[in-house]
């Protein structure tokens, strides 16, 4: 079983997995599926399918939650009605809407991953308030472990991250995050994100497993 499908009278149909449907292709290599709380609707129906009904590993957090099957009808003046016709089901017959599906085996992100971007247009200096210098922060922080407050308050010590940070990266050691600054910080926190990516280095060391 693929996926079942249950209308408002509650009458289950199930697709079925076939050569119908595959004709005849199969996959033989070792397969993990990875998931995050963006997988949603297909993506969900594919990671239940594969887990429930090939006892395939997911990895990763628990998914978005969205159970239900939808159809759009369009208007002569451009608009819409979205209407929900049916909910779909693992191929246990879990209904995880608004719940999520959770995943074999857990693997995140670190936090900084998930930090707002700054306002890189912005120029920001001892003294300044708001939100956007704790994000920064946070930011050098994840990069230079600098040990900086958590508050709001661009301070000394903020200050000194930044030169530091300007200073490794060859930009003139000003103490001010200026937008080369901003732009170089979330580079450099991007690269940081991707070579910490644990749910694929999960993945990565559970396919070798497999393969041995």
């Amino acid at each position: 079983t693929i996926v079942q499908f249950e209308d408002k009278a509650g009458k289950k149909s199930i697709t079925q997995a076939g050569s119908q449907l595959d004709g005849g292709f199969k996959i033989t290599e070792p397969v993990v599926v990875l998931v995050d709380n963006g997988s949603a609707s297909a993506a969900e129906i594919f990671a239940a399918a594969l887990n429930e009904s090939a006892n395939i590993e997911v990895i990763g957090t628990k998914t978005f939650g969205k159970g239900t099957v939808q159809t759009v009808k369009k208007y002569e003046d451009n608009s819409e009605v979205k209407m929900t016709i049916m909910k779909w089901l693992t191929p246990k017959g879990e209904w995880i809407h608004k719940k999520g599906f959770t995943p074999t085996t857990e693997a995140d992100f670190p936090s900084y991953a998930y930090l707002t971007p700054i306002d890189t247009a912005k120029n920001y200096q001892s003294g300044d308030t708001n939100s956007a210098i704790k994000t920064l922060k946070e930011m050098l922080n994840a990069l230079q472990n600098n040990g900086l407050t958590d508050n709001e308050t661009f301070d000394e010590a903020t200050k000194n991250a930044i030169s530091q940070f300007q200073s490794s990266q060859s930009i003139e050691a000003t103490g001010s995050a200026d937008s080369s600054t901003l732009i170089k910080i979330e580079e450099k926190l991007k690269e940081l994100v991707s070579a910490n990516d644990n749910a694929y280095k999960t993945a990565v060391t559970s396919l070798k497993k497999d393969l041995k």
